[in-house]
């Protein structure tokens, strides 16, 4: 366990057999093992070793992108605060969310990637949507990456169109002649 970083020792912890996982990935329930905001330990271990600047939990609203709703009306801001912050509270730009991914899963520059990523094949990748906005990062073995952020509608074509981006980078060239 790292310096600062306390054993929580409930029935949970235990009955689960939590406490071997959550040593072996200390960025799973940071702020409660380390009695800290998520926001304080995103940016001390993660945004500002990166040199990430522009990722915050409270952007001022003429920094907002949001969607449109019914008849071009533009949505509510999605808002989370508390212990379900990090799995969609955060707002960045893709301007900022790239070099996150880059660093992260291509350069690898905090080490192995997170628990939280999911691996399929050759592919590392992780997936959101909040109120119609989605977004689909991931990495191949190769260096090979997308990043692809839609603000309205379903999130499947959001993850449709960034397969197809990797798969159209990594086509082998066809063999046949122009012209042929």
């Amino acid at each position: 366990m790292g310096p600062g970083v306390r054993e929580v020792d409930h029935p949970v912890t235990r009955c689960c057999g939590l406490l071997p996982r959550l040593r072996r990935a200390p960025q799973c329930a940071c702020g409660l093992l380390q009695g800290r905001g998520d926001s304080e330990l995103l940016n001390r271990r993660v945004l500002t070793p990166l040199n990430i600047t522009e990722v915050t939990s409270n952007p001022p609203p003429a920094g907002r992108l949001s969607g449109r709703g019914f008849l071009g009306r533009p949505l509510r801001p999605w808002t989370m605060s508390g212990a379900i912050l990090p799995a969609g509270g955060m707002w960045a730009t893709p301007r900022e969310t790239a070099p996150l991914v880059t660093k992260l899963l291509v350069e690898r520059k905090l080490g192995e990637p997170a628990l939280t990523w999911q691996t399929s094949g050759r592919l590392r990748w992780h997936n959101g949507a909040t109120r119609g906005a989605s977004v689909f990062a991931g990495a191949l073995d190769d260096g090979t990456w997308v990043m692809v952020h839609r603000l309205s509608g379903r999130p499947t074509p959001t993850e449709n169109t960034a397969v197809q981006i990797l798969k159209d980078a990594t086509a082998k060239p066809s063999n046949k002649a122009d012209g042929a």
